[in-house]
This record gives C-alpha cells, structure tokens and sequence, in this order.
C-alpha cells in the first residue's frame, strides 16, 4: 500500500470513528469543544513547526523572493483591471457592487449588478 492511500485511508477512519461516537452519543458537546480547542492551539501549531523543519537553501530563497515579487505584480496588475472597470462602466455607482476574489480587495473583482426596486 503506497504511502498516500495509508494516509487517506487513516483519514477515512477517523472521519468514520467521529462520526460513529456522535451518532451513539458517546461524545457530547463539551467534549467537542475541548477536543477542537486542542487542535487548533496545540496540534495544528506543532504541525506546522514540524512542517517547516528542512533545510534552507540560497536556491529556495531565490525562488521564494522570484515568487514572492510574481504574485505582488499580479496582484498589481488585476488591481490595475477593477480601478479600469470601475471607470469605464456606465453602471450608478449606486447599482454596482464589486467583489474580490482570492485573499485582497484588488483581485479578480466579480461584477454583479443589482437590480433597482
């Protein structure tokens, strides 16, 4: 068994194993809360310490500044797209409602145009 499917399979399991101790009622409320209290304090910061323990090198660096300046310019450019949009439409500004996609308020924006009562 390769090593994915052993890791999906786990994960099958313990989705089943929650799902089994909720249906018969072994777990209540408060111990839901408990046990994602402790994951998201505990178990979720320590993985993502252990995740991040390798070796760095100049290369990696490199490649993460490249990266890091291509998603700015991209993030640039689409801001540039919505202020063009924005302008060009003929649309009440009352009437348009922009909506971004992704993490920033400049990217992809989504047009929907609502309709007047």
């Amino acid at each position: 068994m390769t090593e994915i499917t052993s890791k999906v399979l786990t994960f099958f399991a313990l989705i089943g194993i929650g799902f089994i101790l909720r249906r018969t009622n072994l777990v209540d409320d408060l111990f839901t809360k408990g046990v994602t209290r402790f994951v998201l304090y505990v178990t979720l910061p320590a993985l993502i310490v252990d995740s991040m323990s390798f070796e760095y090198s100049y290369e990696m660096f490199s490649y993460s500044i490249i990266l890091l300046i291509a998603a700015a310019l991209i993030i640039r450019f689409y801001g540039f797209l919505r202020s063009f949009r924005q302008r060009r439409s003929r649309l009440p500004t009352i009437q348009e409602v922009s909506f971004s996609m992704l993490f920033s308020s400049e990217t992809l924006p989504i047009w929907v145009i609502l309709s007047s009562n």
